[in-house]
């Protein structure tokens, strides 16, 4: 197998060590699979690559972007292009898709952080399931990750928010989230109209969900007594 691009996913055990799976999709769809920064393994799969890819998505591994492998399962920076793909080179390049890393702040060892996440996590699936018919689209958290904005259902980074208004108010730990590494992002809706627009959503499109969530303070209903007062003649 000769060098060429995967998706690379990667997940963190309780001991703090990361492993990698990296795919490839098509008729010759290959995997590869090992500790982090360690030589890979690989084989190839078929047409089942894309439910492996969902079921490893399933188990909390987070997308961490596009790489080259080559045949000995090294992670290589790009191999210099032959004749066939000069031409492609001097095409203008799309930008960079943007991007969410999160990462929980806390002094709680990691298996506390994953009961706790957990915890909160279940919380507010249970919550979702009773109030909507939609199914939940955020998955597993683990301490840290990264998700490309396009990759990842635009219902999912608001439950994301959600799930960290939930972890801050516990004090114990505090969830950041930063898009493209520069500019952190809050959970109030009404300052994130760049990563609404994003994802797709306007803000009064998700206004329901964003009181529901936490991310929009709920309108006050105010009772006014407009009874007609009685009079003894």
């Amino acid at each position: 197998m000769s060098a060429k691009q995967y998706a690379l996913y990667r997940n963190q055990g309780s001991n703090g060590n990361t492993k990698d799976w990296a795919v490839t999709h098509g008729p010759d769809a290959e995997i590869w699979w090992g500790t982090t920064g360690a030589r890979l393994q690989g084989k190839l799969v078929g047409g089942d690559s894309y439910d492996r890819e969902a079921k490893k998505k399933k188990e909390g591994y987070w997308f961490v972007g596009k790489v080259w492998i080559d045949e000995d399962g090294m992670i290589i920076n790009r191999p210099s292009p032959d004749a066939s793909q000069l031409e492609a080179q001097t095409s203008p390049t799309t930008a960079e898709k943007p991007r969410l890393t999160w990462r929980i702040r806390t002094k709680l060892n990691k298996e506390a952080v994953q009961i706790v996440t957990n915890d909160e996590l279940g919380k507010l699936r249970d919550e979702w399931a009773d109030a909507y018919d939609e199914p939940f689209a955020l998955e597993n958290i683990k301490a840290a990750g990264l998700v490309e904005v396009d990759n990842i259902h635009g219902i999912a980074i608001l439950q994301l928010l959600g799930l960290k208004l939930r972890l801050d108010a516990t004090l114990a730990m505090e969830m950041e989230i930063t898009l493209d590494g520069q500019r952190e992002v809050t959970a109030r809706l009404k300052a994130e109209s760049e990563l609404l627009a994003l994802i797709g959503f306007e803000y009064e499109s998700v206004r329901e969900v964003g009181e529901f969530l936490g991310l929009l303070p709920k309108p006050i209903a105010f009772a006014v007594d407009v009874g007609v007062p009685s009079y003894d003649y």
